[in-house]
């Protein structure tokens, strides 16, 4: 049987596991770093009982294990975070063919579904995560979908050609590789973190304070370049600056995610009879419950009965007392709308809500409102 898919807790759950992989990830370039120590012995390590080399090798890889880690712990980072949009990209599609109707997942559904997703991953994290997984991204995704691309590269070339730069990496998205030139290079955007100290960068730690111990930290953005036959060499602690972008571009996606899903859950097509109530203007908006998909939520009771089952939308928006303009909801604090009933116009009209602190309202009803944002 197909475990039922609980929104948003197991989207919360995903970013969780990235999370702990990240740091996983990141830790193996350090240990590269601390346990690089010279071979001093005349014969190999037999540990295996069986080898395929000898003792030359041994130093070799003792001598290269700094800069060997770092590159396993690069190509991981970039392919924990491909895994985080394919297991969202999975929930979204679960979410788009079941919605909140209340019917159970069967496997001929859900091994199509399977098929999709992976026809749609071979287009690579980028398209995956501002097309598919997100169809309209925030400015903020999209303005780290370039610097995504660039390490994806990166990734590629570290794990299909162990790190030396070919034609395929410096073509452009698309092209044939006949368009290739002699003089194209492999650019992307990197991001370092740099700390300073009383406006003085912190280049080695441990560092001491002369001033008055004012830090900042903030991520740098520069550009690197490979021609044609360079190596790219990855050092343990570049590894650490992908792993807090992956992060913190991992929480990004996140938060676009559950935006985008909240009201393609909350669209007629997608929404479930359920109880909607006012919020008292004596208490604060408390959030909406998860909504598990593959029970029926038209089970549900309903609060007033004299308003019969109505349709639960959730709020996009936030309109407070005296705005001439809506706000926003951050993601993950989607509350269920104070003022979506069917009759809540007329209501509005009585004067009944002008006392409440705030109203919430759904993308819908700001919009035949004529309500601005």
């Amino acid at each position: 049987m197909i475990r039922d898919l609980k929104y948003p807790e197991d989207a919360r759950k995903v970013i969780d596991s990235l999370h702990r992989g990240l740091r996983y990830d990141a830790t193996i370039a350090v240990l590269g770093k601390s346990h690089s120590t010279p071979l001093n012995a005349d014969r190999p390590d037999f540990s295996t009982g069986t080898r395929y080399g000898g003792v030359e090798e041994d130093k070799a890889v003792r001598r290269d294990f700094e800069g060997l880690l770092s590159r396993f712990s690069f190509i991981s980072l970039v392919s924990r975070f491909e895994t985080h949009v394919r297991l969202l990209l999975l929930q979204r599609r679960v979410l788009e063919e079941l919605g909140s109707s209340g019917r159970k997942m069967v496997p001929d559904r859900m091994w199509n579904i399977l098929r999709r997703i992976n026809k749609e991953m071979r287009d690579g994290p980028v398209i995956v995560s501002s097309q598919f997984l997100i169809e309209h991204p925030s400015p903020e995704l999209r303005a780290r979908m370039k610097w995504l691309e660039g390490i994806y590269k990166i990734r590629n070339c570290l794990a299909h050609r162990l790190g030396r730069v070919e034609m395929i990496d410096v073509k452009a998205p698309g092209a044939p590789l006949d368009s290739v030139k002699d003089g194209d290079t492999l650019k992307t955007a990197w991001l370092r973190l740099k700390a300073t100290a009383d406006g003085r960068e912190i280049v080695t730690l441990p560092h001491q304070v002369a001033g008055l111990g004012k830090v900042e930290v903030v991520f740098d953005e520069y550009e690197r370049e490979w021609k044609i036959g360079d190596q790219i060499e990855i050092t343990p602690l570049e590894c650490q600056f992908v792993a807090m972008s992956l992060s913190l571009l991992g929480n990004q996606v996140l938060a676009d995610f559950e935006t985008e899903m909240n009201a393609v859950l909350a669209s007629p097509a997608h929404a479930a009879p359920g109880s909607t109530k006012f919020v008292d203007k004596k208490q604060e908006a408390r959030p909406a419950g998860g909504m598990n998909v593959g029970r029926n939520q038209s089970s549900s009771p309903v609060a007033d009965t004299s308003l019969g089952q109505l349709e639960t939308h959730f709020a996009d928006f936030e309109f407070r007392k005296d705005a001439d303009h809506g706000e926003v909801l951050k993601a993950g604090h989607q509350w269920i709308c104070n003022a979506s009933l069917p009759s809540w116009p007329e209501i509005l009209a009585t004067g009944l809500l002008q006392h409440l602190p705030c109203v919430y309202l759904c993308e819908r009803d700001a919009l035949e409102l004529g309500l601005r944002w």
